[in-house]
């Protein structure tokens, strides 16, 4: 185990235990989390996880067995009898995402999101500090997700571990087939690490961790509210022999709170998992989302009546095998995107003669990663491969085909004629250092995309917990880089001019922190600063009409964060109090030029949680928010504005016993008008109620 401290915004998970298998360490094996005993050396916890052995001997061999042995580990079954015990409870917790990394990660716990006053993930991502989500549109339909003045493009997502990017556009990335019933935990790693998707994250990451509850549940749910909605939400989780089942379904429906926001949404999501021994298992998932939405001015203030429509599609393997001293992951996934945009809605408005067709996209990503871990005394190292492959079949992205093909879910005369495929291939070393009250790691990645050549990038991490003071230093740098997103490359349309001759982006950065947690209190402040360059945006001068992509010679970032949460216990009216703050400035060579998204940044971030428990099984929590955005946007009468700074309050009142829990919520209940994207107005006051019982 790396010494780490991770930013907890909720209590200890709490997690009951019915069945032991007949070995000393089951009570540790049935947790899947990490566990800090005392004051144990990070060093020693990594050498006793996997003790004795070869350490390297075979390592290289032992990593690509394990790439063919998958459906061989999967049938192993536990010769051990299962016995049948009462409940006991302990609280745990690890972290994902990164496992290696010794940066400072966010979690957002279950318990925390079911009382938020939240109805969608972007809805909680909004309320991480640091983490900018631009929304157009109601409960979150097209979200976009930025850290720390980066764009929305700049920042990996990941299910499980699993990067669920979108290659086509960032626009796509929080398109996820997830109810937020589903979620256990949400993990936010700010900076870069190589080890963490195959190539060094520009800005950070998201990892969405789901399905971590065991035994036999079930969820059913149901909400409405004001602008006609209506949703419904089926949960299930079964033990069927040596796996844990889980199953989630919802649907969402609303009418819109203006003309053409109307939305339906469907999502399904399944994963089984299967503990393999030696701190090994196999975890099998697989999603599906159906959405469309009332698009008014999205994408171009001009056109009002646009319409969006898309599914995804995604499955994934991850083996996890330790043996002896060595610890060998394993994933493979494959991501299917489909996507139609309707610059005028069929039904809702006439085309023009100019206009011929829809927009039709056919995204597939893929890719195998494999990561072989060393432990050593006073360190590990961790080295590996991945492999990844990006194919888009579309009428306006990419190079025009010989053999154009059949558009899925659309008329038979539609033809998807253009396309592009690009392979990459990135492998990445790390090496962990631990001391008495220090850690340090240095991590080099490299790698050959087909379309941009060679690249390489890095990551350096140290930490330190002095003797006389409390608390924990962190100093964090490296090298990271972004290869354009095929709308980068290939977008045309009436307000829209792409460049394929883009270049990757390049981002240079460094920050220090400070961590400190003691009893009901907690805090954190960060320093962070970015240099970026060749960074793409789409941009335009005031009396121009179409945007360009292009990339900025150089965008200089500074900013900090900081947070406090006070928790004072069960026994008291207030529950928690906690306080975040984050500040980012850019120094940009933009000229006269207006940005659509990179220069529109979140500048102050202000957001106070209060949470109350009123009476017995009665809590309300109130979140009030302040955003100031810099940058400017034209209206429709052609004049440039600036974003005015805005004040949003949320709340919601819930009552909950062993079963049964009813809540009334409340969003933007000041009934402010703002904007997240120039011109495009959020909704005002949306009350909602729901109802859900558990079992």
């Amino acid at each position: 185990m790396n010494k780490r401290f991770h930013r907890d915004f909720g209590r200890p998970q709490a997690l009951r235990f019915r069945r032991f298998v007949r070995r000393a360490y089951a009570a540790f094996l049935s947790l899947h989390r990490e566990v800090s005993i005392g004051r144990l050396k990070s060093c020693m916890g990594d050498c006793q996880l996997l003790k004795s052995g070869q350490a390297r001997a075979g390592a290289l061999l032992f990593l690509f067995m394990n790439l063919f042995l998958l459906p061989v580990l999967a049938g192993q079954e536990d010769e051990d009898p299962e016995i049948t015990l009462s409940e006991a409870v302990v609280a745990a917790q690890r972290v994902d995402i990164a496992s290696s990394s010794q940066h400072s990660i966010q979690v957002l716990r279950a318990q925390d999101i079911d009382r938020l006053p939240v109805g969608s993930l972007s809805e909680v991502l909004q309320l991480l500090p640091g983490l900018d989500v631009r929304t157009r549109g109601g409960l979150g339909m097209q979200s976009d997700l930025s850290m720390r003045g980066g764009s929305f493009d700049q920042v990996a997502v990941l299910i499980n571990g699993i990067n669920v990017t979108d290659a086509q556009t960032g626009h796509f990335n929080l398109d996820l087939p997830l109810d937020l019933s589903m979620i256990d935990r949400i993990e936010v790693l700010q900076g870069t690490t190589v080890s963490l998707a195959g190539q060094p994250s520009l800005c950070g990451a998201v990892n969405i961790v789901t399905g971590q509850q065991v035994g036999r549940h079930m969820q059913v749910g149901t909400q409405a509210g004001q602008y006609g909605l209506r949703s419904a939400r089926l949960g299930l989780g079964r033990r069927l022999g040596a796996w844990q089942g889980t199953l989630s379904l919802s649907a969402l429906k609303t009418d819109g709170y203006t003309l053409n926001t109307d939305v339906r949404k469907q999502d399904a999501f399944v994963q089984f998992r299967r503990d393999l021994g030696k701190g090994g298992g196999l975890n099998l998932q697989a999603g599906l989302q159906n959405k469309g939405f009332g698009a008014n001015g999205f994408y171009s203030l001009r056109y009002p009546d646009q319409y969006e429509d898309s599914k995804t599609v995604f499955a994934s393997a991850s083996l996890r095998q330790g043996q002896a001293r060595l610890l060998c992951e394993t994933d493979a996934w494959i991501r299917l995107h489909n996507d139609r945009f309707e610059l005028f809605r069929d039904g809702l408005s006439e085309r023009p003669a100019w206009y011929t067709t829809h927009n039709y996209h056919l995204t597939a990503s893929s890719g195998v990663k494999a990561s072989l871990t060393c432990f050593e005394d006073g360190g590990k190292t961790l080295a590996g491969i991945s492999l990844t492959d990006d194919h888009i079949l579309s009428n306006v992205l990419g190079e025009p085909l010989s053999h154009p093909q059949r558009a899925p879910f659309a008329p038979d005369s539609i033809r998807l004629n253009r396309g592009k495929r690009r392979q990459q291939t990135a492998a990445y070393l790390e090496q962990y250092f631990n001391g008495d009250r220090w850690s340090a790691s240095l991590g080099l990645s490299g790698g050959w995309h087909s379309m941009f050549g060679w690249y390489y990038g890095y990551s350096a991490t140290l930490t330190w917990r002095p003797e006389f003071f409390p608390g924990r230093f962190g100093l964090h740098g490296g090298r990271s880089l972004r290869m354009p997103t095929f709308t980068d490359l290939y977008y045309q349309s009436a307000t829209q001019i792409a460049n394929p001759d883009l270049r990757p982006e390049i981002s240079h950065q460094a920050a220090l922190d400070y961590e400190l947690s003691h009893g009901p209190w907690q805090a954190s402040l960060s320093l962070y600063g970015r240099l970026g360059l060749q960074l793409i945006d789409w941009v335009r001068r005031p009396d121009e009409t179409q945007w360009h992509s292009v990339n900025h010679t150089q965008v200089r970032a500074v900013g900090l964060e900081g947070s406090i949460a006070y928790m004072p216990g069960l026994s008291v009216c207030m529950q928690k109090m906690a306080v975040d703050y984050s500040f980012c400035t850019t120094d940009k060579d933009a000229g006269e030029m207006l940005s659509l998204y990179a220069l529109d940044y979140l500048r102050h971030k202000l957001s106070v949680r209060l949470a109350f428990r009123l009476y017995e099984g009665l809590s309300c929590e109130t979140v009030l928010q302040y955003r100031q955005r810099a940058g400017q946007y034209t209206d429709l009468a052609g004049s440039v504005l600036s974003y005015d700074p805005v004040w949003l309050l949320n709340t919601r009142l819930r009552w909950a016993n062993a079963h049964w829990c009813i809540s009334l919520e409340a969003d933007n209940l000041l009934d402010r008008r703002y904007c997240d994207y120039g011109g495009i107005v959020q909704p005002g006051r949306w009350i909602k109620a729901g109802l859900e019982y558990s079992y």
